[in-house]
């Protein structure tokens, strides 16, 4: 990814990846959270699991 960045790469899509890890936590945590309808408890995983992959694209795709 470096390297298509250096030789001249503008725009790197993570739309997929973000969406998928949000559903993935989703489907991971909703039977944890289902019983007593802890919907806050869910959005803080789901949230923190985004910022998890928005993080990791931010320290790839960010000049050195």
């Amino acid at each position: 990814m470096r390297r298509a960045i250096e030789l001249g790469v503008t725009k790197v899509n993570v739309n997929t990846e973000i969406r998928g890890r949000y559903f993935d936590e989703l489907e991971r945590r909703l039977p944890d959270v289902r019983d007593g309808l802890r919907l806050l408890e869910l959005e803080r995983s789901v949230v923190t699991a985004v910022a998890d992959v928005v993080s990791a694209k931010l320290d790839l795709l960010s000049p050195r």
